[in-house]
């Protein structure tokens, strides 16, 4: 390894600033600067983002997979984009040595592979194969000065590498040097000129930013052309490479991404079932009820272009053999879209998927599924709950009951746990009752007949409803519900926490989303075009 080389262009080198994109050119009616929460200058590519980049850079024919022996990112924030809380430590900076070197070698192996790197042809000289090579590293063009290094780096290859052949050794070293500068694996956003309040961004990293909102990996061709010709200057320019993205197969995996860690999916492959209980169960159904929510995602935003209510109310599903056996279904071999022929179930929220992760290995739970609802679909703002949280008391051998009505006992109007829990999270884990801890339907527990009512506060009016489908078609017509969803989007797609002055963004969202049934994918065009995406908050700004 040749850790030096991450001192070959520090972070100071970077000189000047190109022009800044073009603020204040919102809707009629809209405010002149929607002022964009605090961002972090240098957010750190994630695992996620650093393996798409390197084979993007190197226009590699197949992912080389090598961030898949990363050290996991741990952000302890709800979304894997915000890069401002990565660091890199001694075991991720070894990590991004050791790629670097196999990367580079993969990408410069013979000349046919030189060849590929550069895009067909290779540039001639030292000077001409370093700018390729940088601009696109760098996802911005070199200062002279950092071609000036990085061009007396090639011409020492030779020495440095003497078994290498000479046409090949020096952009070897150029991008094992490239692969391990900051520049690469951060998006730095080092602009400082103030208009309006606000820093724009400038060409280059805005279309950084776009780009890793929407693919997850570095622009391409023809957005680094929109960037270099001032196209991204203009808001309709600006919008026309968006809308370009955002249809573009490249942004499934995004939609995708989104769902799977808004819905914590992958506690899918944790859950374990009794045998007994739930012959349904097998290691093969984690996998099938994480694909039916995907590919129900899929379907409603990407294919269908629907809305937030779909997504909550649609009447149907994607199944396989081992989910339609969860639904009590037959006839069933391969995914496909089935329709229910009855209101028992709509939408995200009464599939196995939602259902089984938040249930007990034998019993549904409702205090779980009431507090997920409340906090990641809802943004309720529960408090955080007592330190020592006291158990459910045993069932009573002698007095039958339901879980539910357990539960009221122990934390229904009258007891401790009155408020949070009577108000709040029990009423919406009632609502699921009829689904048992494998997401299966049920009319009676023990004996007794499954209370799937209740009632809840919406918009300050107190809505009642009998069941997961009443209860998902009032919370789909609730402006929380669709202000809490678009407040997670824009905290996707910007890598940071929403700002107090972007709440008016996500509210006109909302609005949209829940008064005209606005399709998701239009709404994502309105967040990454908003001011507040193009540009950052100057130093010292307001929050």
């Amino acid at each position: 390894m040749r850790p030096l080389l991450f001192c070959v262009l520090a972070l100071a080198g970077c000189e000047g600033s190109l022009t800044g994109g073009v603020i204040g050119t919102g809707r009629p009616g809209d405010p002149a600067v929607e002022s964009p929460g605090p961002s972090s200058r240098l957010p750190r590519l994630n695992n996620v983002e650093y393996e798409n980049t390197v084979t993007d850079l190197l226009r590699l024919p197949a992912r080389p997979n090598v961030a898949s022996t990363f050290v996991a990112d741990s952000t302890g924030a709800r979304f894997d984009t915000n890069g401002a809380l990565l660091n890199v430590d001694s075991t991720v900076w070894a990590d991004y040595q050791r790629a670097a070197e196999q990367l580079a070698l993969a990408a410069t192996a013979d000349m046919a592979a030189l060849s590929r790197t550069f895009g067909g042809s290779v540039p001639a000289g030292a000077t001409g194969q370093v700018t390729a090579l940088a601009r696109r590293a760098f996802r911005r063009p070199p200062t002279d000065a950092e071609v000036m290094v990085l061009a007396a780096l090639h011409g020492q290859a030779t020495t440095l590498t003497p078994n290498v052949s000479p046409a090949l050794a020096g952009p070897r070293l150029v991008l094992e040097a490239l692969l391990q500068s900051p520049h690469f694996l951060y998006r730095p956003e080092l602009g400082t000129e103030v208009k309006l309040g606000v820093v724009p961004l400038d060409p280059y990293e805005v279309a950084s930013r776009l780009s890793y909102a929407v693919w997850r990996t570095m622009p391409d061709d023809a957005l680094f052309a929109a960037a270099a010709s001032g196209e991204l200057g203009t808001r309709e320019g600006y919008l026309a490479q968006a809308r370009r993205l955002l249809s573009d197969p490249r942004a499934s995996d995004t939609v995708t991404s989104f769902h799977d860690q808004l819905l914590q999916v992958q506690k899918v492959f944790d859950v374990t079932r009794n045998s007994t209980l739930f012959p349904e169960f097998s290691t093969a159904l984690r996998g099938s009820m994480a694909e039916e929510q995907r590919a129900f995602v899929r379907h409603v935003v990407l294919d269908q272009r629907e809305g937030v209510k779909s997504l909550l109310t649609a009447p149907y599903s994607f199944l396989d053999a081992n989910t339609a056996r969860v639904y009590g279904l037959t006839g069933v071999a391969t995914l496909s879209k089935v329709s229910f022929t009855d209101a028992r179930r709509g939408g995200l929220l009464t599939q196995p998927a939602f259902l089984a992760v938040n249930a007990t290995s034998t019993t549904s739970d409702p205090i779980h599924r009431g507090t997920f609802v409340n906090h990641s679909l809802l943004c309720s703002g529960l408090p955080p709950p007592p330190n020592v949280v006291p158990m459910l008391p045993p069932e009573d051998p002698m007095v039958v009951r339901t879980l539910r009505q357990r539960i009221d006992a122990f934390t229904g109007r009258g007891t401790c746990g009155e408020g949070c829990h009577s108000i709040f999270i029990n009423p919406v884990g009632f609502a699921y009752e009829h689904f048992d801890a494998l997401g299966r339907w049920r009319d009676t527990e023990r004996s007794l007949p499954v209370d799937a009512t209740g009632e809840f506060m919406f918009d300050e009016k107190l809505e009642r409803f009998a069941g997961a489908s009443e209860f998902g078609a009032k919370m789909a017509e609730s402006n929380a519900a669709h202000a809490c969803y678009f407040q997670h989007w824009l905290e996707y797609l910007y890598g940071r926490r929403m700002a107090e002055s972007e709440r008016p963004l996500v509210e006109r969202l909302a609005r949209q989303s829940r008064e005209n049934d606005a399709a998701v994918l239009t709404l994502l065009e309105e967040l990454v075009a908003s001011d507040a995406f193009r540009a950052r908050r100057a130093e010292g700004g307001t929050p």
